[in-house]
């Protein structure tokens, strides 16, 4: 996952920090993830883990005094997610009261969106093929979260449904070998008529963009993806100063710092 290392990286670089990677290889050659997770999160401040497996990283994060973070995959992408919602944000005005509607597969980032966005008020209808629907627990932790904000949580195996009232779309890649499965579900001006007007375009991997989003669609001023993957080095520098700070609490007690009184 290149895009994904170079954007931790570069996130990384934002705080001074090195980033050591371990290859396909070598993480074959870790072995046990729970003692790998052990040794590895004594030598290092943090383990993003990107397209493992959730029980390998959960069985790394068992014993690991580091914190464990999923970088991109089936699990989840925080990063991801806390980057595009910064996007839709600046682009949208606001999250409260606005209309995502994600097209495609479910992968981990929907997951993520589903429950950050819901919290922050924007409601998410997901429009998927039948047996590609997102994950009945995160739907429901979403459907949660929304009820505390005013948002709402749609999904559907309609594609004019998810997109009536949207205010953003995300198109996901097709998985390999499911288009005749997909096809039903492109994005394509025709299809457009029930959203809002400006609608913005997103994208999770413009480099591999198919016959999910009309061309045309990524010339108008509303495609957004490149602005996705700049912002995506902004937030792992985000979520790794969040993650690597010193417990405010502890510091305070270990080394307190009164200011200076004037005499």
């Amino acid at each position: 996952m290149p895009y994904v290392r170079a954007a931790v990286e570069a996130g990384a670089a934002l705080l001074g920090l090195r980033v050591v990677t371990y290859g396909p290889d070598e993480v074959a050659r870790l072995g046990n993830p729970t003692v790998a997770g052990e040794r590895l999160g004594a030598l290092h401040p943090a383990i993003l883990g990107a397209a493992l497996p959730a029980d390998v990283l959960a069985a790394m994060a068992d014993r690991s005094a580091a914190p464990v973070v999923e970088a991109g995959g089936a699990g989840g992408d925080p990063a991801g997610a806390l980057a595009d919602l910064l996007v839709l944000e600046r682009a949208l005005g606001g999250l409260e009261g606005k209309k995502l509607a994600w097209v495609g597969d479910s992968p981990g980032l929907l997951h993520d969106l589903l429950v950050a966005g819901c919290t922050l008020g924007l409601s998410v209808a997901v429009a998927h093929p039948v047996g590609f629907a997102p994950d009945l627990e995160r739907v429901t932790w979403a459907r949660e979260r929304a009820g505390l904000t005013r948002a709402s949580v749609q999904v559907t195996t309609e594609l004019a449904d998810a997109l009536q009232d949207a205010h953003a779309i995300y198109a996901d890649p097709w998985p390999e070998g499911a288009s005749d499965r997909f096809r039903p579900y492109a994005v394509a001006r025709h299809a457009l008529r029930g959203a809002r007007g400006g609608c913005v375009f997103l994208h999770r991997a413009p480099e591999r963009r198919g016959p999910e989003l009309s061309a045309s669609l990524t010339e108008d001023g509303g495609w957004l993806a490149l602005e996705q993957a700049r912002t995506r080095a902004d937030a792992w520098a985000a979520l790794l100063g969040w993650l690597l700070q010193p417990d405010p609490l502890r510091s305070v007690l270990s080394e307190p710092r009164w200011p200076k009184m004037n005499s």
